[in-house]
């Protein structure tokens, strides 16, 4: 019995032995012909391929909030030779205008080359046209949020940096000739469109620009032609709705290798660079004191303060206004009051109420913003580092965008609120891949303060610094603080001009700032010339905005 067990037990091994090698083989065909067939087949197409790959190769789209794309792309004709498959006439009219190597197969000519006049009308083996995008037009907005990809170098920027994998198709878009090994066009394949495996890819980015806004922003800059930025934001979403810097940059020029080297002053998004604020940053010290019951408290102005035996602080030109109390000052924006007022509130309080507003924070866009600094109790050791502090000079350093959050964070009641420069990402069928929600951040200061604060903003306009400038409507509201700061650059002083503020100018709040690099002289004669430049362009900006 146990002899006829042993015997069976071996033909089953032996069994097992013998059909082991055929289930191995069939588990590779299985794995070779079903799920990997199709990768291969690609790979025995390719190599019996000549292909073109179109440039930008698939890449997705950069779109406003409404869905049209910032880029303004455009679709331009180009006519694609296949070599290898031309007839001699052919060849030789490809020969006069392209130098033939025997490492280049495919050759692409556009509709401005006049190649396509000699070829004609009639059908060509190997010839065949097609459409390739132009990433940028002439029309593109918003190059300092898009930035761009230089075909040459690859090099990018802005957005198309921070989201290339995103807006990257992964695989070449490709128009391709499928021939057989005696070079021959293979019957039924003949010429293919190429697209990546993944039919969602590429993906498109949606931000929250407003291309009327923004277009009417980047004019209005253009036309003072001057050295800096704006950014223009919805306040109770954080919503950007323009940002533009200036001198700005064409990214079709770098795109098609019109420009190899580009500017740095051009490139430098100054909106997100920190800069001192001048007055601007009286909003900060004005919020303190209002928390701290300090709004009647008045001081008289003779015209400068003495900080100690050789430093003191003047206001503008030296004016002496009087005994002024906290509206007072913020209205005829007081330098006198204000240094004072930061002795009285602390460096401690001083630096605190800052950063409450985020002023010397990154915001988080994905554009690679510079913190800028509010100095802490130790950088102030001396009354003079604390009162420039206190009128926004000396190291306070702040962007333009943290300026627009602070204002924005007035509107809402006191509460802080994320900018938000990309609201979603999208496939290729409009499906929603990511969602960037909106973000309200913490209680910065007291709704009530907050009420104040406005109130003030508003007398600035109607009553103070904004009446010689004229910037005050009849027709909508307008709010904010203008701010003058003394600053170097190549060892020279200059002035930087600001407003910021927010209007009503279509019925709907939006927070404005208004930055101008080195430049606090009026820009245009006749009504508002008594006005700085900021104040200037800022009512431009919302007239056309009416």
């Amino acid at each position: 019995m146990s002899k006829r067990i042993e015997r069976q037990k071996r033909i089953v091994i032996l069994t097992m032995l013998f059909f082991l090698p055929v289930f191995v083989l069939l588990g590779r065909l299985f794995q070779l012909q079903i799920l990997e067939g199709p990768q291969y087949a690609r790979i025995a197409v390719n190599q019996r391929s000549l292909r073109y790959d179109y440039k930008p190769t698939g890449r997705g789209q950069i779109l406003d909030r409404e869905g049209v794309s910032l880029l303004d792309s455009q679709w331009k004709p180009v006519t694609v030779f296949f070599e290898p498959i031309l007839d001699g006439e052919t060849r030789e009219i490809l020969s006069r205008h392209a130098e033939t190597r025997p490492d280049q197969s495919v050759f692409a000519f556009g509709p401005e080359s006049t190649i396509n006049r000699e070829l004609g009308d009639m059908p060509r083996e190997g010839v065949i046209s097609a459409l390739e995008q132009v990433r940028y037009g002439y029309n593109s907005l918003a190059p300092h949020v898009t930035g761009f990809v230089q075909q040459a170098t690859n090099n990018m920027s802005g957005l198309e940096r921070a989201f290339n994998d995103e807006l990257s198709a992964g695989r070449p878009f490709s128009v391709a000739a499928i021939v057989d090994a005696r070079g021959n066009l293979v019957e039924g394949l003949g010429y293919r469109d190429w697209r990546g495996d993944d039919t969602g890819r590429p993906y498109s980015i949606i931000t929250t620009i407003d291309s009327h806004i923004q277009a009417t922003v980047e004019q209005v800059l253009a036309d003072a032609d001057l050295s800096g930025a704006v950014v223009v934001m919805e306040p109770h979403s954080g919503d950007i709705l323009a940002m533009a810097s200036y001198p700005d940059f064409k990214p079709r020029a770098l795109y098609t290798g019109l420009e190899v080297q580009y500017d740095r002053e051009n490139h430098l998004n100054k909106a997100i660079r920190p800069y001192e604020p001048g007055s601007v940053f009286k909003t900060v010290l004005t919020a303190a004191a209002l928390e701290e019951n300090m709004a009647s408290e008045t001081y008289y102005c003779t015209g400068a303060i003495e900080l100690s035996d050789d430093t003191s602080i003047r206001c503008y030109r030296g004016e002496a206004h009087g005994e002024v109390d906290l509206r007072q000052a913020l209205t005829v924006s007081c330098n006198v009051y204000f240094v004072w007022l930061g002795q009285k509130l602390g460096r401690e309080t001083l630096q605190e109420t800052a950063e409450r507003f985020k002023l010397g924070s990154v915001t988080g866009i994905p554009l690679g913003e510079h913190a800028g600094q509010i100095p802490s109790p130790a950088q102030m050791p001396f009354l003079g580092d604390l009162g420039n502090a206190s009128i926004g000079q000396g190291k306070v350093q702040v962007t333009p965008l943290q300026i627009t959050r602070m204002m924005a964070t007035i509107i809402n009641n006191g509460r802080d609120v994320y900018p938000r420069l990309v609201s979603e990402i999208i496939d290729s069928q409009g499906n929603t891949v990511r969602e960037f929600r909106v973000y309200t951040g913490t209680q910065v200061i007291h709704p009530a303060v907050s009420r104040s604060l406005r109130s003030m903003l508003t007398d600035v306009v109607q009553s103070g610094t904004g009446t010689g400038s004229r910037i005050y409507s009849p027709d909508y509201l307008i709010a904010g603080k203008t701010g003058t700061a003394q600053a170097t650059m190549e060892g020279e002083p200059i002035e930087h001009s600001w407003f910021a503020g927010y209007a009503e100018p279509d019925g709907q709040p939006l927070v404005i700032t208004v930055f101008l690099h080195g430049k606090d002289k009026p820009l245009y004669s006749g009504p508002g010339r008594d006005a700085t430049p900021a104040t200037q362009i800022f009512r431009r900006i919302t007239d056309n905005l009416h």
